[in-house]
Order: C-alpha cells, then sequence, then structure tokens
C-alpha cells in the first residue's frame, strides 16, 4: 500500500479496488479496471489482518484475458507479458500450495519469519522472462535482480523452514486454491483449535461477531491460522493490553500500521475497528491455550 502511495505521488496511475462483504476482490470487476497501460496488478492471497483468501486463480485467469484481450502487440507483433501479476504470499507459506504454475503468478514474494523460519530474510519468484529491473544496484548478486552480499545462514533456515511446512501441510492437487487451505493434517488441528476457541466466544457474548461478516467459521475462504472478530462495547486496545497481562499475546490491527492509524482492512469490509481483535493459532497451538485465552477473556468481560 505505501509503495503504490510513493509511486502515486512519482505521478503513476494507481487503481484500487474495493473487496465484497467476505474480503476478497472480484476477478471480474479487475479485469475491468484492466487498461492497455496497466503494468502490475498486485494483492495478497491471505490477508495478514483477517485470514481472507483471495480467488488468485481465477484473478490469473482474468490478468490473462486482459492481456489477450486488450493489450496492444508489440513492434514484433509478439503478445504484452503486461500486467504482470504479483501476490504477496507472506501469510500464505505455511498453510497453502505455493506451486507457481498452477497459481498463475508472475511474481511472488516470501517472508521467512511467516512460515517459522528466520527473520529478516525474504524472497522472490520471478518467473522467467518477467521484464522487470533492480531496484538495488551493485556487485550483480541474485542474477543482477538484487545486489548485496547473500546471508546464506538466513537461507538455510529459510529453506529449512518451508522443507518443514510443505512436509506438514502440501497434500493438496483442487483446482481452486481457497481449497487449498486447511486440508493438511496440521492445518485441520490449527482450524478445529480456531473453531473451539470462537464457539467458546459465542458462549460467553452471543454478539461476538466474526470479521469479515460474509465468512462463517469453517468457510474454505479463510486461512486456518487467523481469526478476527468484534466484541461489541469493548475497547480493543485495553482489552489486548489486558490480555497480554495474562501472558497471551493478541493484536487489534496490522503491526505495519501506526498507533493512530485505523486499520483499512476492517473499514474496507464493514468492520468496528474499535472493537476487533485477531488472534493467531500456529504450530505450537495447544487445546490447553484456547481453554486458558477463554478463561482469561471471560474475567476481563466481567469488570
Amino acid at each position: 500500500m505505501e509503495t503504490a502511495a510513493e509511486m502515486e505521488r512519482q505521478g503513476v496511475e494507481v487503481t484500487r479496488l474495493a473487496v465484497d462483504a467476505s474480503g476478497r476482490v472480484s476477478p471480474e470487476e479487475l479485469e475491468k479496471a484492466i487498461k492497455p497501460e496497466t503494468l502490475l496488478v498486485s494483492l495478497m492471497i491471505v490477508n495478514n489482518e483477517t485470514g481472507s483468501i483471495q480467488p488468485i486463480r481465477e484473478i490469473a485467469k482474468a490478468v490473462r484475458h486482459a492481456r489477450e484481450q486488450i493489450m496492444p502487440l508489440a513492434a514484433d507483433g509478439t503478445r504484452s507479458r503486461y500486467p504482470l501479476l504479483h501476490t504477496d504470499a507472506a501469510q500464505a507459506a505455511a498453510y497453502s500450495d505455493l506451486n507457481v504454475e498452477q497459481l498463475g503468478v508472475d511474481l511472488l514474494t516470501l517472508d521467512a519469519g511467516k512460515a517459522y523460519g528466520p527473520r529478516g530474510i525474504g524472497a522472490l519468484y520471478v518467473r522467467r522472462g518477467a521484464p522487470i529491473e533492480p531496484a538495488i544496484h551493485g556487485g550483480g548478486q541474485e542474477h543482477g535482480l538484487r545486489s548485496g552480499t547473500e546471508n546464506v545462514p538466513a537461507i538455510m533456515g529459510f529453506a529449512k523452514a518451508l522443507d518443514i511446512v510443505s512436509g506438514d501441510h502440501m497434500r493438496f492437487g483442487t483446482k481452486n486454491v481457497s481449497k487449498c487451505i486447511g486440508v493438511g493434517k496440521e492445518a485441520s488441528r490449527i482450524q478445529a483449535l480456531k473453531k473451539a476457541f470462537f464457539e467458546g466466544l459465542k458462549k460467553l457474548r452471543p454478539d461476538v461477531r466474526l470479521n469479515p461478516p460474509g465468512a462463517g467459521i469453517d468457510s474454505p475462504s479463510q486461512a486456518p491460522n487467523i481469526l478476527n472478530v468484534s466484541i461489541p462495547g469493548i475497547d480493543n486496545e485495553f482489552f489486548v493490553l489486558q490480555l497480554d497481562a495474562h501472558g497471551i499475546a493478541a493484536s487489534t490491527k496490522s503491526s505495519c500500521l501506526r498507533d493512530a492509524e485505523e486499520s483499512y482492512v476492517l473499514r474496507a469490509i464493514g468492520a468496528d475497528s474499535g472493537t476487533s481483535v485477531r488472534f493467531s493459532f500456529g504450530r505450537w497451538t495447544k487445546r490447553r491455550d484456547v481453554a486458558k485465552t477463554l478463561r482469561v477473556i471471560a474475567k476481563i468481560l466481567s469488570f
């Protein structure tokens, strides 16, 4: 978002698309928004605040169709490679199939820290022939695309982390990426914990609401490890501080946002960002953690 805003300040035209009640972009609306001068389409596979999963394969088809229908041919008669399709897959690496050929993307970014690997290292997949230029110049490392001495220990840790999560979760082969999330053994375990936690919250506060409101707790369009809820009447900042005092980590919005900023993600789906809290579930989350958190929340809400 900030990169797009900076490009806009430099004179680049940026089109921002709305999302539906489940937090997803419409492939049809996206295709309509593509113009002959469009160079890049960029979106997340899994949203870090709500867990909404984008229909990335359908979006890839829409981008390819736009290339064929509206993009001008090059001087030599070849078809344009634009627009390129980029996806931020940072939140998707641990629980989803990221076979780039099946996804149909040109560029894909990963974050090792989101897959239980070392922090401070990421990766960019570039489809062969994608016309991109380096942003960092120097020694010509990474085939000239990203100069700078490679952090070999972090790279090895990143590769090992991906190897581990792939062994745990990658049992795919479906045509819809939204159905590719939550089918592995570990993902199914985490999904069950998330569901038990939400059902426990509903018993404590029947008026608790899911974010996005258009998705159910078992929806295939939601990641298994992220739960965002609105609890009417609470001050979510104070609520999270109370949880923290009991050793429970939760968040009110993305860590990328400054303290005074409202979550644009929650605003886009019509959720109340002042009463919303995000809970995450992972490899080390146990049933007893869910039970403890519910006991603490019951105590907080009783005051």
